[in-house]
Order: structure tokens, then C-alpha cells, then sequence
């Protein structure tokens, strides 16, 4: 049986025209776009990287994306999550 080697850059762009595709047809205009806050607690490099290619991501497909950098309790981290759930604009947080 051949083997067969898998490349996920493709993959990974097809997936992400896919959804950018899937996202233009839900807007019902400019401002209708989904947003994606993904917080940081505390400063890991490896975190930044990963931080770094999910914004790229969200932006290749047409997601808002921030990134909040936080240094704080978990009791004011669960404030602030409660927080953004009540916002109507955020649509996931990582």
C-alpha cells in the first residue's frame, strides 16, 4: 500500500476559504461580522506564537480578533469572561 503524505497548508486554506465563504453569505452588512476575543493571562512565548496564527486565521477568513493581555486573578479572569458573554458584539472567546 503507497504512502501518502498529507499536507495541511492546503488543507488549512481550503477550510479557511470555506468558512470565510460560509461568513460572507450569514452578513447582512459591513458591521454584521463575527468576533472572536482571545484573552492571555499572564506573558508565555510559546502562547504569543499561538495567539499570532489564530489572529492570522480569524483575519484570513473574515473574523474580528483581538487579543486582550491580561494580568489578573482567576476570580477577576471569571469577571471578565462572565463580561464578555454579555456582549452581544463577541461572538467566541479562546
Amino acid at each position: 500500500m503507497p504512502i501518502h503524505m498529507l499536507e495541511g497548508t492546503p488543507v488549512a486554506k481550503k477550510v479557511r476559504a470555506q468558512v470565510r465563504e460560509t461568513i460572507e453569505k450569514m452578513r447582512v452588512d459591513e458591521k454584521d461580522r463575527p468576533c472572536l476575543v482571545i484573552l492571555s493571562v499572564g506573558k508565555d512565548t510559546a502562547s504569543e506564537v499561538y495567539v499570532r496564527s489564530k489572529m492570522n486565521a480569524a483575519l484570513d477568513c473574515g473574523i474580528v480578533a483581538s487579543h486582550r493581555q491580561l494580568y489578573c486573578t482567576q476570580d477577576e479572569l471569571i469577571s471578565y469572561i462572565a463580561h464578555l458573554n454579555e456582549d452581544p458584539g463577541v461572538h467566541a472567546i479562546i
